[in-house]
């Protein structure tokens, strides 16, 4: 039991680094590492950004949601809410898929290369895979 806490933990700080890196990056920055010449360092961190902006933002928007409702909302209720917040979902596809959204939503935006790459990976989502 202790042991799985602590994978939890180091699970989230890990998504939660990626998330901040994301912040920090430019769209500029995030499509150089997503489509220039790629490697497995470069392969790895576009991958870990996206997925550290993904589970960031989950789990950002289910703390709130809990937060808000003093937490005495069913786990359902709290995932529902929090796609209402995120406003966009993704089916389930491979990660080279979610990339190539972000790629192409990027490329046909030049004027926003210098905006923060975390703000355009959720603009790219919700642009291509809205909440039914």
């Amino acid at each position: 039991m202790r042991f799985g806490r602590i994978l939890i933990a180091i699970t989230f700080f890990m998504g939660a680094a990626q998330v901040g890196q994301a912040q920090s990056i430019s769209a500029g920055v995030l499509m150089e590492s997503c489509k220039g010449e790629r490697n497995e360092f470069s392969e790895g961190y576009c991958h870990g950004i996206i997925a550290g902006a993904i589970t960031g933002a989950g789990i950002g928007a289910a703390i709130a949601v809990d937060r808000f409702n003093n937490g005495k909302l069913t786990t359902d209720q709290i995932n529902e809410a929090a796609t209402d917040i995120i406003r966009y979902c993704p089916p389930d596809i491979k990660a080279e898929e979610l990339v190539a959204v972000i790629v192409s939503y990027i490329e046909a935006r030049p004027e926003q290369w210098d905006e923060r790459g975390l703000g355009i990976i959720y603009a790219a989502f919700r642009a291509k895979f809205p909440c039914q």
